[in-house]
């Protein structure tokens, strides 16, 4: 998982997750992703959707 950089207690951000990531994040302490990179802005990245059907397979 690339580099998370904490802007407060209660907020950090990354650059793109995959779907391997949400787990990793989820080990880490982290309760919820926001993905706000539009689907089609790069082909190299995730849809939103594939994360968060990812996120909902994720065990809690």
């Amino acid at each position: 998982m690339e580099k998370i950089a904490r802007l407060t207690p209660f907020i950090s951000v990354s650059p793109q997750l995959n779907e391997t990531d949400l787990g990793i994040a989820a080990a880490q302490g982290f309760q919820s992703v926001v993905c706000n990179r539009p689907d089609g802005e790069s082909e190299d990245q995730p849809a939103g959707g594939r994360i968060a059907e990812a996120e909902k397979k994720r065990p809690a």
